[in-house]
């Protein structure tokens, strides 16, 4: 969600509200590729700890890591964070560069 975070903001929501349980979106206007489509919004998803593992994952593409020490001296939990990041950001980036492609070719 942080990398779209635009999909995120309830003011410029096609429905003009925040999507909840109680009053959902009509379509399944969020979706996660092979993780969730849903008409609840995400953006209550996002916690102090998930904004933290954001921030350990730009040190890491950096080679930075969390603990002192080398890739075994990391724990499991951390370890998995990082994998699920760098392929959601790589599945995004990889998403946008076909779409600007796309784009190219029709303009």
């Amino acid at each position: 969600m942080a990398w779209n975070a635009e999909a995120f903001n309830c003011e410029r929501c096609p429905w003009g509200r925040h999507c909840d349980e109680t009053r959902p979106a009509p379509i399944k206007q969020w979706v996660i590729k092979n993780v969730i489509e849903t008409n609840v919004c995400l953006l209550p998803m996002i916690t102090p700890e998930s904004r933290f593992l954001l921030r350990l994952h730009d040190h890491y593409k950096k080679g930075h890591m969390a603990r002192e020490g080398g890739i075994l001296e990391q724990s499991n939990f951390y370890l998995e964070a990082m994998e699920i990041l760098n392929e959601r950001e790589n599945l995004i980036m990889s998403e946008r560069a076909e779409r600007a492609q796309r784009e190219a070719n029709l303009g």
